[in-house]
């Protein structure tokens, strides 16, 4: 007879939603002029235009309008986000494009993190400048794929559709 053994619990840490929110437009993306009856038409490029709102903390976005905002989520250390309460947090934004051999999109959002400190937003940045080896996934690494900005986006946290602000102070290191 076997004996059953327990498998260990691991330990874990307690996480807060953070959700990026912005509203996007295109243009462009027509069939190019001469290509309207063509089997295999080209197309002209198309440019997303982005407006960042804010972050939403919580499980989901209030209100949010599948059809009018974007949004993606990161999950964030509570007890880090909860040490020091704060309005404004900062958000690893890239933009870039992709495509195919027809046309492409330029404008595409990755949100690569949120953090309490710009300094760790800074680091983040960095390592998504430099590919960030294999230990993350980039969007822009497809053979149309090209990155086109990286930025650190100070964004207020938004809470019901109003600037809810928690406190003034220094920001935890997350």
């Amino acid at each position: 007879m076997t004996k059953k053994t327990k498998k260990a619990k691991l330990p874990t840490e307690e996480t807060v939603t953070l959700w990026v929110v912005w509203t996007e437009s295109e243009s462009g993306g027509d069939i190019c002029n001469g290509d309207e009856n063509e089997s295999w038409p080209s197309y002209e490029d198309t440019y997303i235009d982005a407006h960042f709102k804010g972050v939403y903390v919580g499980d989901c976005v209030p209100g949010n309008n599948a059809w009018r905002d974007k949004s993606e989520c990161v999950t964030v250390p509570k007890a880090a986000f909860e040490a020091i309460p704060r309005s404004v947090v900062y958000a690893v934004i890239a933009r870039y494009r992709d495509g195919g051999t027809f046309a492409s999109t330029s404008g595409y959002v990755f949100v690569g993190g949120v953090f309490g400190s710009y300094d760790r937003a800074q680091e983040k940045l960095k390592e998504l400048e430099t590919g960030g080896g294999y230990s993350i996934y980039i969007p822009w690494g497809g053979y149309f794929s090209s990155l086109e900005s990286i930025e650190v986006m100070p964004l207020p946290i938004i809470n019901g559709g109003s600037t809810t602000k928690l406190a003034d102070g220094a920001l935890a290191d997350w």
